[in-house]
């Protein structure tokens, strides 16, 4: 089987955001068949105390890098505040309502390995 690269995955949270949703997003990145060496999760201004409790549990996995902003810029500013924080080439997206199904990863990575590819997206099942 061929060796996959390393990647991150970059999450981005913001007061409007739902702890259990949140929750359950990040749950599905260490989940995966092939699983990140590296996830950011970007605060993207202040959030209430139940989001702050889910963050602050979140951030004592050692493979989650949380960073904070003082005031809520956006997902664009969040995003790339965490490419700049990265250690990976290879980034992978998501939002903090999003659920990965196991294989997104893996899929995702031997597509790029087989061509060359900048960017990649998939398809998305609301629910």
């Amino acid at each position: 089987m061929k060796v996959l690269p390393k990647f991150s995955v970059v999450v981005s949270v913001y007061g409007g955001d739902r702890p259990d949703w949140v929750a359950e997003s990040i749950e599905s990145i260490f989940h995966q068949s092939v699983k990140p060496n590296e996830v950011i999760l970007v605060v993207d201004g202040p959030i209430g105390c139940d989001l702050r409790r889910q963050v602050n549990i979140l951030s004592k996995c050692k493979k989650i890098k949380v960073l904070e902003t003082a005031l809520n810029r956006g997902l664009g500013f969040s995003r790339h505040l965490a490419i700049m924080n990265t250690t990976n080439e290879i980034i992978a997206f998501m939002d903090s309502d999003d659920v990965s199904v196991y294989d997104r990863f893996e899929r995702q990575l031997v597509e790029m390995s087989s061509k060359s590819v900048d960017v990649l997206v998939g398809l998305i099942e609301e629910f």
